[in-house]
């Protein structure tokens, strides 16, 4: 647990430097909460990797699914003959006269149970329900390392303001003093 903890913050703490940068960089244009946990799930690989690996699962399902079901086969034909303008056997033959052959089938199969199968559905079932909620947990990860990320960053401008006015404060009462010592 201590070495998961370490990552996550130092993934926190990636987070909010990449996002103190953002927000730096980016004065023209305002950045709120919304837009930012957009990016973030834009630009995110691990949350780009989890969701192609949900994706691969819920496919992976449909095809254990497909393994279980019964097998339908179909299938048909017709054909159409013209017999030459020869004798057949000694009869003659019309020449507007065809032979038409028409077939038609289906076949259904299903095994009663194959344990195997119904394993590797079973799963394969926890595999996709595994990654669905491995993407909610990481989902709710990311908005908290957005938010936290954001609000630090909001408090920082704010102290930057508190002490530019401070600053200026300062300055002020400097000029000041210095006036009254000149008189």
């Amino acid at each position: 647990m201590p070495c998961r903890k370490r990552k996550s913050t130092n993934h926190r703490m990636r987070w909010a430097i990449t996002f103190s940068a953002l927000i730096a960089s980016v004065q023209a244009w305002s950045v709120d909460i919304v837009d930012a946990y957009q990016m973030a799930l834009q630009y995110d690989a691990n949350w780009q990797a989890n969701q192609i690996r949900r994706q691969i699962d819920e496919q992976n399902l449909g095809i254990a699914k497909a393994a279980i079901l019964p097998v339908v086969g179909v299938n048909a034909s017709y054909t159409k003959q013209y017999p030459h303008l020869d004798t057949v056997q000694g009869a003659t033959v019309d020449p507007n006269q065809t032979i038409t052959t028409k077939q038609a089938g289906i076949a259904l199969q299903q095994p009663l149970f194959r344990m195997d199968v119904w394993q590797q559905y079973q799963k394969v079932r926890i595999s996709q329900q595994l990654s669905i909620l491995t993407l909610q947990a990481q989902q709710q990860q990311l908005m908290l390392d957005v938010a936290t990320a954001y609000f630090s960053v909001l408090r920082q401008q704010s102290l930057l303001e508190v002490y530019q006015q401070e600053e200026d404060t300062l300055l002020r009462q400097y000029q000041i003093m210095q006036a009254r010592f000149r008189e």
